[in-house]
C-alpha cells in the first residue's frame, strides 16, 4: 500500500476513469479483465493498466489469473475499501435519505412517549408501537426550495397514543427546533388519527398521502 500524506480518497478517485471503474467493480462480483473495461467505457487498454495499476498500489483490487487473461475484482478486506465505500454512499444518498435519517431517530423517542401508556412489552414499542409517521408535500414532490417546510404526517395508532402526543407538546417543539438546526428548514408536524383522516373531508390531502406512494413517503416504523 503506498504510504504518503496526499489524501487518500483524492488519490483513490482522483481521475474520472477510476472513479468509473471503482463504480464498476463494486457493484459487479464477475472479475473482469482490463480489455473488458476498456470495451466497457470506451478508453484504451492502456489507460485501464495505468489506472489498474495506481489502484493497486493501494492494495484496493486483487488481481487473478484465469487462462491467460489478468482478471480484476474488489479488495474488500482493504482499508482503502473501507474509506471507498463510505464515499460510495455518499455519492447515493439524497438529501431526503439524510431527512429521513434524522427523522427517524427523533421519531422513535416520540413513539416510546406515546406508547407509554399502554401495557405492552418493550419489543413491541422498539418496532413501532404508538405512531405511524409519512413526509408529504414539496419535499415529496422535488418542488422544495431552500426555504420551504418539511411536512410531515405523524398517525397516532389509536386515541391513548393521541392523547399521549398531545401532552408531549414541549417535546415536539424541541423535535422541530432540532430538526431546524441540523437541517436548516422548519419541520411542521401535523398530528391526525386515521379517524380524523376518514370521516373529516377537509383531510383528503391525507388520505392521498396513504394512498399513493407520489403524494407520501412512509418515514417511521
Amino acid at each position: 500500500m503506498r504510504i504518503n500524506n496526499e489524501p487518500l480518497l483524492r488519490q483513490l478517485v482522483g481521475s474520472k476513469l477510476k472513479t468509473r471503474i471503482l463504480e464498476f467493480l463494486t457493484g459487479n462480483k464477475v472479475p473482469t479483465s482490463e480489455r473488458e473495461m476498456a470495451k466497457i467505457f470506451g478508453v484504451s487498454h492502456t489507460a485501464v493498466n495505468k489506472a489498474m495499476k495506481e489502484l493497486l498500489e493501494f492494495n484496493l483490487v486483487q488481481a487473478t489469473n484465469i487462462g491467460s487473461s489478468l482478471v480484476w475484482t474488489i479488495n474488500k478486506k482493504s482499508t482503502s475499501y473501507q474509506i471507498l465505500h463510505m464515499y460510495l454512499r455518499l455519492q447515493k444518498t439524497s438529501v431526503i435519505d439524510i431527512i429521513i435519517e434524522r427523522l427517524h431517530d427523533k421519531l422513535f423517542l416520540l413513539d416510546l412517549f406515546a406508547s407509554r401508556g399502554k401495557k405492552h412489552g418493550i419489543a413491541q414499542i422498539m418496532f413501532g408501537g404508538g405512531i405511524d409517521a409519512y413526509l408529504f408535500g414539496s419535499t415529496i414532490d422535488n418542488t422544495a426550495g431552500p426555504e420551504s417546510d418539511i411536512d410531515m404526517l405523524i398517525i397516532p395508532r389509536n386515541k391513548e397514543n393521541a392523547k399521549e402526543l398531545e401532552r408531549q407538546k414541549n417535546m415536539l417543539n424541541k423535535v422541530c427546533i432540532d430538526f431546524a438546526e441540523e437541517i436548516g428548514n422548519k419541520l411542521s408536524i401535523h398530528i391526525h388519527t386515521k379517524e380524523d383522516i376518514k370521516t373529516n373531508p377537509a383531510l383528503h390531502w391525507a388520505k392521498e398521502v396513504l394512498a399513493n406512494p407520489r403524494k407520501g413517503r412512509r418515514v417511521y416504523p
